[in-house]
């Protein structure tokens, strides 16, 4: 199920232990190569889902901003830049894609 944490103002990462972030998962860095590339297949998956399924997009997600949870759920922060995609455009994202299995 989808989380929401509440929105702080934070950007240094030394204060994300003291508002609790750490405690959400880890980041890339601190994955193995196994780990990083579930989380990064994940992510992938997350993103286009979004886009094609709901129309709506996190507009910046890099590697600061997803972390893989011990339970190995994503987690999404700082959701301060998002956009609305028109449903044409939508049709259009679903209709090129093609699935691989990896």
């Amino acid at each position: 199920g989808l989380r929401i944490i509440e929105k702080t103002p934070f950007w240094n990462g030394d204060l994300l232990e003291v508002f609790g972030v750490a405690s959400l998962g880890r980041h890339l860095s601190d994955l193995t190569k196994d780990e990083g590339m579930r989380m990064t297949a994940m992510s992938v998956e997350a993103v286009t889902a979004g886009l094609v399924l709901t129309g709506q997009v996190h507009a910046d997600p890099h590697e600061g901003n997803i972390m893989l949870a011990d339970d190995g759920r994503l987690v999404f922060m700082d959701f301060g830049l998002m956009s609305k995609v028109e449903p044409d455009i939508m049709e259009a994202f679903a209709s090129g894609i093609q699935v691989h299995e990896l």
